[in-house]
Formats: structure tokens, C-alpha cells, sequence
């Protein structure tokens, strides 16, 4: 969205997550509570769906004033809370579970906010499309077979992504649930998530020019 904002000559051809959940942890033995993070610090990665879903949890809990948001990518997230550097690190799918099960305790995750929660999208060059026109309706006619072959065998699927992510099978499982992954290209609740990061970044200052979200997907004008 960052990039479109910012003149990218592509379009919107459907999603592929919708409602990514993100994890908030403290190091072993701090805070509690979100509101026990008063007057400390939140490590997350500046303009990704973690942050809007930081800021949006501190505004729910009357902290924006008095927690300090620091950037920090997710890879320095662990050892920040292995030194204790930070009261709480806000992590994306797979990152957190990894971190939960190694001990870090967990205080509040964006599904039980669920208009905080992240979306992954799929976008295509316009360059592309006007080369293939049928690509976005083959697109999703082949997401939605192979979205038909994971849910017969979700097993296969789960093991052959872990495998190929690196990432231990039972934190795969928690961090892409199948419900995640619409059929449709183009989900009601998808869009709306949408639009809340389009809002929650010009809020920011992240882009500075605004666009409409239906004049973002292919095939509208």
C-alpha cells in the first residue's frame, strides 16, 4: 500500500491472508498486563501490521501518551527481550508463537481486537496485465483448487510448509489457521481490513497520498 501510495503502476488481484494475528510479549518476569507497560517501551517494526495493531491497542487502552513505541525489526526482537531492554516486542505470525514457546510470556494478541488484525496481499504489475488480461480470474481459480487440496489433506500441507518456512509444524498450525486464506478474491472482510491500514497510515504519516481502494483492484477503473 506504501508503494502504491507512492505511484507503483500495479494492481490488487486478491488476498492472501486475511485476519493475521500478532503476538505481544514481555521478557520472562515483566509486565503482566498491557497496562502494566506504562511509562515503558514497545519494540515492533515500524509501518508493518504489528505497529498499527501497537498503536491501536494503546489508544484502546488510554497508553498512547505514556508508551513509548521504538522501531525494531523483528529479527532483534528476542534478544531485546532476553536483555529486558524493552517491556514488550510485537510479533507477526510465526515470529510469535516461536517466541511464546520458548518462554516469553504473552499479554495480548490481535485477535481479540479484530479490526487490528493484518492482511497479505497479491499484487500484479500493470505491465503484466495488460500482457495477460485473464490472469487475475486464472489466479483465483487456481488459489481456490489448491485452497480445496489443503483442506482435503491439511496435514501434507501443514509438514511441507513447515519444511520449506523452517518453522517448528506446531507453530505453523497456530500462525496460518486455513480459515485464514479466503477463496474469493476479493472478501468483504478482507477489504475492510484494508481500509483500516490505509487510514491507520495516512494517519501516521506513512503515505502521504491517499487513493481509492476499488480504483486499487484489477479489472475497475
Amino acid at each position: 500500500m506504501v508503494a502504491r501510495s507512492r505511484g507503483l503502476d500495479a494492481r490488487l488481484i486478491g488476498f492472501d491472508s486475511v485476519g493475521m494475528n500478532v503476538w505481544l510479549l514481555t521478557p520472562r518476569g515483566g509486565a503482566r498486563s498491557v497496562k502494566a507497560l506504562e511509562g515503558q517501551a514497545i519494540g515492533v517494526a515500524r509501518g508493518s501490521y504489528m505497529h498499527r495493531y501497537v498503536l491501536g491497542l494503546l489508544k484502546e487502552q488510554g497508553l498512547q501518551q505514556s508508551v513509548k513505541v521504538i522501531h525494531m525489526f523483528p529479527r532483534d526482537g528476542e534478544a531485546a527481550l532476553d536483555q529486558g531492554s524493552i517491556a514488550a516486542f510485537a510479533a507477526q505470525i510465526d515470529v510469535g508463537p516461536l517466541l511464546a514457546s520458548r518462554g516469553y510470556p504473552v499479554i495480548d494478541e490481535a485477535r481479540h481486537h479484530p479490526h487490528l488484525r493484518g492482511s497479505s496481499v497479491i499484487v500484479a504489475s500493470q505491465k503484466l496485465l495488460a500482457a495477460a488480461p485473464a490472469l487475475p480470474a486464472a489466479w483465483t481459480r487456481a488459489r481456490r483448487r489448491a485452497l480445496a487440496e489443503m483442506r482435503q489433506d491439511s496435514e501434507r500441507y501443514y509438514a511441507f510448509h513447515a519444511e520449506v518456512s523452517g518453522f517448528p509444524l506446531e507453530v505453523v498450525k497456530v500462525s496460518h489457521p486455513l480459515g485464514q486464506f479466503p477463496e474469493t478474491a476479493f472478501p468483504a472482510e478482507g477489504l475492510a481490513l484494508l481500509d483500516e491500514v490505509k487510514r491507520f497510515l495516512l494517519a501516521e504519516k506513512l503515505v502521504a497520498q491517499d487513493f481509492a481502494l476499488a480504483q486499487w483492484r484489477a479489472g475497475e477503473a
